[in-house]
């Protein structure tokens, strides 16, 4: 059994980074930035940004040819939620993205056989984890 002790300090200044930079278009921060705002150890920076997208609480993306990274929803969902109570700072960052597929499972759009109720175009919500 694997036991998570959580995400680190530099995995937190990422997050911390990506919520400060967050913009309406929500197209994320250029991965060159975003490592600026991380610290000096380019592979512990590597490796932090893998593993949050790993654990769902970032996604890396490509706009106009440009390496970008950007909070998932649920990673979104998470610090939202955090900061409805306290201001976000690296020692108030969850580490585990927000489950709004359990919400959905445990409300009254559930549906009768257990899965998850559809959303646009009739297509039902998935996890990445589930699409593999």
């Amino acid at each position: 059994m694997t036991v998570s002790r959580g995400i680190g300090r530099t995995q937190r200044l990422a997050l911390l980074a990506l919520w400060q930079t967050r913009t309406e278009r929500d197209i994320g921060i250029p991965l060159t930035e975003l490592k600026r705002h991380m610290g000096e150890d380019r592979s512990n920076n590597r490796r932090a940004i893998r593993n949050l997208v790993a654990c769902g609480m970032v996604e890396e993306s490509r706009e106009g040819g440009q390496r970008r990274v950007k909070l998932t929803s649920g990673g979104w969902g998470a610090l939202a939620f955090t900061s409805m109570w306290e201001d976000i700072t690296p020692d108030t960052i969850p580490s585990k993205p927000f489950d709004f597929d359990l919400i959905f499972r445990e409300s009254d759009f559930a549906t009768d056989d257990g899965g998850t109720p559809p959303c646009k175009a009739g297509q039902p919500m998935q996890r990445d984890a589930d699409l593999e």
